[in-house]
């Protein structure tokens, strides 16, 4: 069942029980008709931010790096950032019809970045430096998981692009490879061998291929015996 609350005539709904000043005990947010209303029963007090007529509450991560879970908002063309530790809402433009793909810490450094396909571009919003990053995959493509495969800072982006396997490092900025040559599915992401880095464990009929993204190789074992 939904839950609402009456908001000086508005009815409020129920977004989400999250840390989002960094101080102990989680806050209570409520999307109003304009913005969003968070309670902070640790103190019985209340504050309000302006999202937008027609936004819609995206997910909830911390994106600056900071004490403190930000509410993150899409509001046509853009995206609107509730940072409740720091008493701020921003506005970022995206692009026309974003959807977002993922939450992911994909460049090592403090705060979870966003993720979006815009028009089948892969855009990565920083919110920590406030910087908006474009990379072109293929002219199509399906994102897989997010995973870290090279045992280095960040987690990378895993496409299947046709028959092939594409990750995408974003902090370096660089894909790595790996044709498969026939229909697979990602069946796990997994470290099998002990070594820095998650495996991606490939399923293909009567066999699976382990990708080690860490050293660039594969090794196929057939199922049945």
């Amino acid at each position: 069942a939904s839950s609402a609350l009456a908001i000086a005539g508005v009815h409020a709904v129920f977004t989400a029980a999250v840390n989002t000043d960094g101080v102990a005990g989680d806050e209570l947010a409520f999307s109003t008709g304009q913005g969003v209303r968070i309670i902070v029963d640790r103190t019985r007090s209340t504050r309000d931010y302006v999202t937008g007529p027609s936004a819609v509450f995206l997910t909830a991560s911390d994106t600056d790096g900071k004490a403190g879970v930000e509410l993150v908002y899409g509001n046509g063309s853009s995206i609107r950032i509730v940072s409740d530790a720091a008493r701020r809402s921003t506005s970022r433009l995206i692009g026309s019809q974003f959807e977002l793909i993922a939450v992911a810490n994909t460049n090592g450094l403090p705060g979870s970045e966003l993720v979006f396909d815009v028009y089948g571009s892969v855009r990565i919003y920083r919110d920590a430096n406030r910087t908006l990053k474009t990379y072109n995959v293929a002219s199509s493509w399906d994102l897989l998981t997010t995973a870290d495969t090279d045992g280095k800072a960040g987690q990378e982006l895993v496409f299947a692009v046709d028959l092939s396997l594409k990750i995408l490092h974003d902090a370096s900025g660089r894909f790595t490879n790996y044709y498969i040559g026939e229909p697979f599915v990602v069946r796990d992401a997994v470290d099998t061998n002990g070594k820095p880095g998650s495996e991606l464990v490939l399923g293909l009929g009567n066999k699976v291929t382990i990708v080690r993204d860490a050293n660039r190789t594969t090794r196929s074992y057939f199922i049945d015996p």
